[in-house]
């Protein structure tokens, strides 16, 4: 599984599944027609690996033409539209997706993603709801359904969730910087520094994680400390 972590906002950071679903039973029945959806999509699949986006979407974009009730293709161009920042195309992509298949919590979680970046919590929870339901064991919407709470101002709700989340992959350090801004916005700087050290522990490329902590350290007083993570942070590629 493929998982990629995005910056949505300061201290945020977000997970998204990418083309990891099979292709579902709403495939064309047509032998040649099957192979040739598969070929399209290992295609843009490959495009997208080598970041070739144009290419990629237009190759989504014939295997939808071709199977249109693949959901698997819709997801797959939605992903890729959704990296180029175009996020309200990307909601109607995996909005296609998750009407032809319900049940599938990649695509619910992707959709919940994609609400989130365009700055729509309160439909991301709606989605991701679903999205913990059916996934179980999987992390990802709890994540997700999380941030959606923080964005909300639902603070224990969000709490909550990564603490679950957590329960199911406590070597996640995108988690523990999540859980770090909800501590911080509940003023428990101490544990918000806690959750950042943990995450660096894990990951010392988690450029949000060095912000968030600068922003600790000068609350607290502590401006040296702030520089360097500042630095560190704008080393990793902090804008």
């Amino acid at each position: 599984m493929t998982v990629i972590a995005r910056r949505v906002s300061h201290g945020t950071l977000i997970l998204a599944i990418l083309l990891v679903a099979t292709a579902c039973s709403t495939l064309p029945t047509d032998q040649l027609s099957q192979d040739r959806l598969a070929m399209l999509l290992a295609q843009g699949k490959q495009e997208f690996r080598d970041r070739d986006m144009d290419r990629a979407i237009l190759t989504f974009t014939h295997a939808i033409e071709l199977a249109p009730h693949s959901a698997e293709a819709w997801n797959a161009r939605g992903y890729v539209k959704g990296q180029q920042g175009r996020t309200s195309d990307a909601v109607q992509d995996f909005s296609e997706a998750v009407q032809r298949h319900h049940e599938n919590w990649v695509y619910r979680n992707n959709l919940g993603v994609a609400y989130l970046a365009s700055g729509d919590p309160a439909s991301a929870l709606a989605v991701l709801d679903k999205a913990v339901e059916l996934a179980r064991t999987n992390s990802a919407p709890l994540i997700h359904r999380g941030l959606a709470y923080r964005h909300l101002g639902r603070l224990n709700e969000a709490l909550a969730d990564l603490n679950a989340a957590l329960a199911l992959d406590n070597r996640n350090a995108v988690i523990y910087a999540n859980r770090a801004v909800v501590y911080a916005l509940q003023r428990e700087l101490l544990s918000a520094q806690q959750d950042l050290e943990r995450a660096l522990a894990i990951d010392k490329t988690i450029f949000q994680a060095y912000e968030s902590r600068g922003l600790i350290e000068m609350l607290t007083g502590r401006f040296d400390l702030a520089a360097k993570d500042f630095s560190q942070a704008i080393e990793l590629g902090a804008t």
